[in-house]
């Protein structure tokens, strides 16, 4: 083995795009591109060079990276602009107030911190700082500020005003959280129709915008008109990502407040946040669960759970601790969003790494579709269903001369047909599965048969209750039986 000539396989460069598998298409907002045209992407490169920053980019790039799957994506129009949380200027010391520029709209969600590497007064040379957009995690390269009033970090479109004439203190810090920009329900509505519309195939939709009640209406419009459409979609999203000091139980009564009273059995809303390693810039930014939840459920067998340990650990680059402690959202220590059928992170003590507790679907109490696998599945199989009668559309059938229903022969094939689909669609991801037409149907003057498709799907494993004790064989010995 040569020790002097390094070679690093690279893959996902040729921008193939296969047209099997499952797919799914992300709709989000973006610095650059169009607006409501949806096309499919297989490389980082392409993507950025189609939209370049913003939400849409990071996501796409994150599931492209992750799973090596192409991606749908959809650039949906703004309402509301980036903009600036409350800043924290407790670690200024020096006499320098500083303010948001707000003329300068943030790209997306930053953390954004400034470390003062020199002091001096603002507006004479001298003062130095470092930037970093994810609380410090990576930083900069030392920069001057010379005379100018105004910190700009240009690529995140975030930028800080401080007064001439105060004083900055070496050691000194600022940060402040941002928000990207966001559509509302009529723009995102528009994307969602885009995506009805387009030839470009996909599964499951990610919304990635912080999903509110408005948002989430138009979702569910979508749904409804997609399914009447013939789609089968699947939508994935997030809350936004708690707000600097907020607690467990504040955050939990922000999301119940939102999400108790909506219902979908088609959309699964993620809870909390995480730092998650851009596979842009690598930094480590906080950002909602709905990327990772696309990339998780993708490449998962159809009827696999999400949450199975056997799955694995998310990749390395997702955490919710900080050197081992926890710092973001864990269900395992905080548990209670999972009970609001929101999809969160865990921990597994003995375990490293970021599970899933579930992957919730926003069902009604008592639903059949509690889990994203059963909502996957079944929507899997009404496609298989949808595809194989629709070949049988329009069909000339014979009919019995006594009854004008169906004759047995014609239904026993439709049912054949039907049910090898279904076998060889779904496989191993039921139990047990049947489509049957009816042989009672007026189809003389209805023109219409029915039928049933009755899917038992597998049993899913969330507790295991074992009896434990000790154990004295002495005590079950007979008195007088031999050794």
């Amino acid at each position: 083995m040569s020790d002097d000539v390094i070679l690093n396989q690279l893959d996902n460069q040729l921008g193939l795009v296969d047209d099997g598998g499952r797919r799914g298409a992300i709709v989000a907002c973006a610095t650059g591109g169009p607006i409501g045209e949806p096309a499919i992407y297989a490389r980082k490169s392409d993507v950025v060079a189609a939209f370049t920053s913003g939400r849409l980019v990071e996501a796409a790039c994150w599931v492209l990276d992750t799973t090596g799957r192409p991606v749908v994506l959809c650039r949906a129009d703004k309402t509301t602009d980036g903009g600036y949380g409350t800043i924290d200027d407790d670690g200024v010391t020096g006499t320098v107030t500083i303010t948001a520029h707000s003329a300068t709209k943030p790209l997306d969600d930053y953390e954004a911190r400034i470390d003062f590497v020199a002091g001096g007064t603002v507006g004479t040379t001298g003062i130095t700082y470092r930037w970093s957009l994810d609380d410090g995690r990576t930083q900069s390269a030392e920069t001057a500020l010379g005379t100018a009033l105004t910190l700009t970090i240009a690529e995140a479109g975030v930028a800080l005003d401080l007064d001439t004439g105060e004083t900055v203190v070496a050691g000194d810090y600022v940060r402040v959280r941002t928000t990207g920009p966001a559509p509302n329900a009529t723009q995102l509505g528009d994307a969602m129709t885009a995506l009805e519309q387009t030839e470009n195939q996909w599964e499951i939709c990610l919304v990635d915008a912080p999903i509110d009640a408005s948002l989430f209406g138009a979702i569910t419009s979508a749904a409804t008109s997609m399914e009447a459409n013939g789609l089968e979609p699947r939508f994935l999203g997030a809350f936004r990502v708690p707000d600097i000091g907020e607690t467990e139980a504040q955050y939990k009564t922000a999301f119940d407040t939102i999400f108790s009273t909506l219902t979908s059995r088609r959309a699964c809303i993620g809870f909390g946040s995480s730092e998650n390693q851009s596979p842009i810039s690598q930094r480590r930014y906080l950002t909602r669960l709905g990327a990772d939840m696309l990339a998780t459920v993708l490449p998962l067998p159809l009827g696999r759970d999400p949450a199975r340990v056997g799955n694995g650990p998310r990749p390395a680059t997702v955490s919710i601790t900080e050197r081992g402690n926890p710092k973001h959202h864990d269900e395992a220590l905080f548990p209670g969003a999972d009970d609001s059928r929101a999809s969160t992170y865990r921990s597994r003590r003995r375990k490293r790494g970021v599970y899933w507790k579930n992957i919730r679907v926003l069902s009604e109490t008592g639903s059949d579709f509690r889990y994203w696998q059963h909502l996957d599945v079944m929507s899997t199989a009404r496609r298989i269903v949808r595809d194989a009668l629709e070949d049988f559309s329009s069909d000339d059938v014979e009919v019995t001369e006594t009854t004008g229903y169906i004759v047995e022969e014609e239904a026993a094939h439709i049912d054949e047909v039907v049910n090898a689909a279904l076998a060889t669609g779904l496989g191993n991801a039921v139990s047990a599965v049947e489509f049957k037409l009816s042989r009672t149907d007026n189809i003389l003057s209805t023109f219409k048969l029915r039928g049933a498709l009755r899917v038992t799907p597998l049993g899913y494993v969330k507790f295991f209750e074992v009896d434990v004790g000790f154990y004295n064989p002495a005590l079950n010995v007979v008195f007088g039986e031999a050794a």
